[in-house]
């Protein structure tokens, strides 16, 4: 019985197979493609920089604590490297823009390309498979506000509510891009809610 029917529909096994095989050839090339592929996770961060010279003041001070109204403030950026290969990150590779779908709409062009404050020490930082990056990128929260996320939305055409859509990309040497996960005093940053 088994004879008849594999006879009867010999081209139908054969197309079936050669699916097979063609699926199996695709899902290599996906899995090869996907292991080569950077896989990076970017944070961006409102933070108060404790100096070593502030904590050896409050070492000295009886009461040992450290005064956070004395600290300067920062936006911190924290790279994390989850793939099988190093990721290398040029030093002008910073950028706030709009989301890419209003940009490959046309309606938003203009980005701020942002250097960091923090030296790379070369013009490339390069973060090792398996580990994480810090960098300052600015020491004046306050400008980040008032300059660049208002001139983005003005130079767009973009009404200044609109500032809470942008975010902050990171380029890799080969071209890939990675948006960076915003903490919610980034948002109260760019809406003007809160303090800073």
């Amino acid at each position: 019985m088994l004879e008849a029917f594999f006879s009867a529909h010999q081209h139908t096994i054969d197309f079936v197979s050669s699916l097979g095989t063609w699926g199996a050839v695709v899902v290599a090339l996906w899995l090869a493609r996907a292991s080569s592929r950077p896989r990076l996770r970017v944070f961006v961060d409102h933070s108060l920089i404790i100096s070593s010279e502030v904590q050896a003041e409050a070492r000295w001070r009886r009461n040992g604590n450290i005064d956070l109204e004395h600290c300067p403030e920062a936006v911190t950026v924290t790279i994390r490297n989850s793939g099988m290969r190093p990721i290398h990150i040029p030093y002008h590779s910073f950028s706030w823009s709009f989301p890419r779908i209003l940009r490959r709409l046309g309606k938003c062009k203009a980005a701020a390309m942002q250097n960091p404050v923090t030296e790379f020490g070369g013009t490339v930082m390069t973060v090792e498979p398996g580990r994480t990056a810090s960098i300052v990128l600015t020491n004046e929260p306050d400008k980040l506000r008032s300059e660049v996320f208002v001139e983005l939305c003005l130079r767009n055409g973009m009404p200044l509510w609109s500032r809470r859509f942008i975010r902050l990309y990171v380029h890799t040497d080969d071209g890939y891009v990675a948006r960076a996960f915003e903490s919610e005093s980034i948002r109260e940053i760019k809406t003007g809610v809160g303090g800073s």
